[in-house]
């Protein structure tokens, strides 16, 4: 890593530079890690959203069946 040549040396403008390219690159893995939580928030709610929606109809009508059935004994 370049920050590790230049932290002891007397070149102040290299330090300089070293330590911006190093925040520049934090800063691209912060805006990865954000996306990839946002991402993951909205995938979450999506199953969610997917998971309250009412039953099958098919299942319900078996249901109603064999309710009539029952009454009819």
């Amino acid at each position: 890593m370049k920050l590790k040549g230049v932290k002891d040396g007397e070149d102040l403008e290299a330090i300089k530079k070293t330590t911006e390219e190093l925040s520049q690159a934090v800063q691209k893995i912060g805006e990865k890690l954000y996306s990839a939580a946002k991402e993951k928030e909205e995938t979450d709610k999506k199953t969610d959203e997917k998971s309250d929606k009412p039953t099958d109809k098919k299942t319900d009508s078996k249901a109603d069946k064999s309710k009539d059935e029952d009454k009819k004994e």
